[in-house]
């Protein structure tokens, strides 16, 4: 007797089944064009997904074949990952969504064409050589994994650096480690696989780097740096400590809590280790690293936006793995249902490609990123409300370019068109940076930025680095430019920030320039009360001005106390900020004279229009009596005069001025009379 399962009577209930004899017996074909490419390319990676039933559902993921055996196995990486269907784009308000993956020939016909642009948002992880593997698999699992091969080689440059990779534990080479060369404060640089011997070679262009190793099962040091010069290649080798430890947990979508798979994590740790990893096919991630505290993240540029998701910008997670490994580590994105598309160009107007572009919500909680392609244009997913988008500091920083952001407004479902120009430099302002003993400052990040008369924000805003020689190069274009260090990292050194306003024209560089950083001799201590003695909270500032270099301290952000730290001298204090939509006049600032110690400054905030002038600061030369009017901002005030205080109709109006700033100055060029003269200010309507 035959038996029912035969291949005929099996074919014969497929339709019983719901199921069409056509989905039964398909067999995808991948190809990938090129399959070869340098990692200097530009362009695009096209997939053809062929001999599929129309508009079928696949899952496409890329892995790093770094044994180069053409087998997914466990050792390799995970770094991309996107569902596509037969016939289908994504779209947002009927405008294509370039970040996601589609189905670019436009039809329901059982082939899916993907269109992938190189590089991508990581600019650095994009920019690994290797041997890779797509592989095309069924979410219903009714066909078998499918999978093409994908080779990028490194491109050929006269300098780079070499070495072996070591284990810290048994001091045995770690075979097919990723080596990265990353550029500090930008997002740029390159990266290699080791042989099975360890041993590797990198080339990339000349400048100064981190140099980075990664295996599962030990943690990189990120204090190794190494500077390329011209036609010269160094030789450093690296040494990882074994990793004892986990840290596991998830990344999903807030709204399904489905896992998300190829997404980018990264951890870093207080000793100055690193580790990095992908999440698997569930959306779970597992980070080996050594005992210590490790701070966790998953960075807008890693993988989120090829889903159309949303990153945060503060997006991190503490663990201590002193104890013990961590789990539930997890992380959840929301999905943007909104988009800002446009097109990026030069003040020439070039189109600009391969630069990434940043949106970061109102509320500074969401971060979003996408990149230009080949064309300069963009698109940011995001949802509703009010963004910044723009070129990222780091991304300007990398291409040497200049460029600002625009303000927008969008509501769910809208696709918003804002096309942005940078600016190439025309003119320079390079110098040094030198502490107050004359030693220079290294690797000290710069504000850079383009003032704005209007009051308004700055319309470019640089952060370049000093090299480690204290000097700086920085290309900017005609206009007022503020140069000065960047607080927060200045202040952990010790010093008080100089900046100084430089005048450019364009095709003038500004050379030998110096910022002199004094260190700090002592602080001003100070907090912030109404009238009635309530705290409160107001940023606040302390400045200086000597032989046309302007000094500022750090410390004033938002509380109703304030620890200021200073060189000698005498500091104005103050609030910095607009007070009146908070109902308080804004309050004039304070001379502080500082000569060492901590210095005590009280300020009181008064309601709107209910500062009380002072006359402060008298002196009498020469028969003219000068003094200092102290009241609100920008109000009007009557100067008075008498001799006779017993007699109220005895006084006399001087004068009727402004106290733009908080205060003017006041001179009396009749008070030479024997009899005593005072003198009273009256706030006028």
């Amino acid at each position: 007797m035959k038996s029912l399962l035969s291949p005929r009577n099996l074919l014969s209930l497929i339709p019983l089944l719901g199921l069409s004899s056509a989905a039964y017996a398909q067999t995808p074909t991948l190809t990938v064009s090129p399959s070869v490419i340098t990692n200097d390319y530009v362009g695009k990676i096209v997939l053809t997904i062929s001999s599929l039933t129309p508009g079928k559902k696949v899952i496409v993921q890329r892995y790093s074949d770094v044994n180069t055996n053409e087998i997914v196995d466990a050792q390799d990486w995970l770094v991309q990952a996107f569902a596509v269907s037969d016939g289908t784009l994504p779209l947002i308000g009927g405008v294509r969504n370039i970040n996601m993956p589609g189905d670019e020939d436009g039809a329901t016909n059982g082939q899916i064409r993907v269109e992938l642009y190189y590089p991508g948002l990581n600019a650095v992880l994009d920019h690994i050589a290797g041997q890779y593997l797509f592989q095309v698999t069924d979410p219903q699992g009714v066909f078998s994994p499918v999978t093409a091969s994908f080779s990028v080689l490194q491109k050929a440059y006269p300098q780079g650096v070499s070495g072996t990779v070591y284990s810290a534990g048994s001091g045995q080479p770690l075979a097919n480690a990723a080596v990265l060369l990353v550029q500090q404060k930008a997002n740029g640089g390159t990266g290699t696989f080791a042989d099975a011997n360890g041993n590797f070679a990198l080339g990339f262009v000349p400048g100064s780097y981190s140099l980075l190793a990664f295996k599962d099962g030990f943690a990189a040091d990120q204090s190794v740096g190494v500077t390329l010069n011209s036609n010269s290649f160094s030789a450093v080798n690296l040494t990882n400590p074994v990793s004892s430890q986990w840290l596991s947990g998830s990344v999903s979508d807030s709204g399904s809590g489905k896992g998300l798979p190829g997404i980018f994590v990264e951890g870093s740790s207080t000793n100055n280790l690193m580790m990095i990893g992908f999440t698997d096919t569930n959306g779970g991630f597992n980070l080996p690293v050594p005992a210590g505290q490790w701070k966790l993240k998953v960075s807008s540029d890693g993988g989120l936006a090829l889903g159309g998701y949303v990153g945060f910008q503060n997006n991190s997670l503490t663990a201590y793995t002193f104890g013990g490994s961590v789990s539930n580590l997890n992380f959840q994105f929301p999905k943007g249902t909104a988009m800002v598309y446009g097109q990026v160009t030069d003040n020439l107007s070039n189109v600009v490609s391969g630069l990434e572009i940043d949106g970061q919500d109102g509320s500074y909680t969401y971060d979003t990123r996408g990149v230009t392609i080949t064309n300069g244009t963009y698109a940011v997913t995001l949802f509703a409300g009010n963004w910044t988008v723009g070129p990222s500091p780091e991304a300007l920083i990398a291409s040497g370019l200049l460029g600002q952001s625009t303000n927008v407004t969008i509501t769910n479902g809208q696709a918003l068109l804002a096309n942005l120009q940078v600016q190439r430099p025309t003119a320079h302002l390079r110098g040094r940076v030198v502490d107050g003993n004359g030693y220079p400052v290294g690797n000290q990040s710069l504000v850079v930025f383009l003032t704005n008369t209007n009051g308004g924000p700055p319309l470019v805003n640089l952060n370049p680095q000093t090299l480690g020689d204290g000097t700086f190069d920085v290309g900017v274009f005609g206009g007022q430019w503020n140069l000065g260090l960047e607080c927060t990292s200045a202040a952990s050194r010790g010093l008080v920030v100089p900046y100084i306003i430089v005048n450019v024209t364009d095709g003038v560089d500004h050379n030998n320039l110096t910022l002199l950083a004094p260190f700090v001799t002592g602080y001003i201590s100070g907090s912030i009360r109404d009238n009635h003695g309530n705290p409160v909270s107001a940023n606040t500032y302390a400045s200086l001005s000597i032989n046309g270099t302007n000094y500022t301290a750090c410390g004033g952000n938002g509380g109703s106390t304030f620890l200021l730290p200073v060189f000698n001298g005498t500091w104005s204090v103050g609030i910095s900020g607009d007070l009146t939509s908070l109902g308080y006049d804004n309050p004039p600032y304070q001379s502080v004279p500082v000569s060492g110690g901590t210095n005590l400054v009280t300020i009181i905030l008064y309601p709107l229009g209910q500062t009380p002038p002072r006359l402060i600061s008298p002196s009498y030369v020469n028969g003219q009596f000068q003094f200092t009017l102290s009241g609100d901002v920008g109000q009007s005030y009557r100067v008075d005069t008498t001799t006779n205080l017993n007699n109220p109709a005895s006084w006399v109006s001087l004068r009727t001025n402004i106290a733009y700033g908080g205060t003017f100055t006041f001179t009396d060029n009749n008070a030479q009379s024997i009899a005593p003269r005072y003198y009273r200010a009256v706030r006028m309507p």
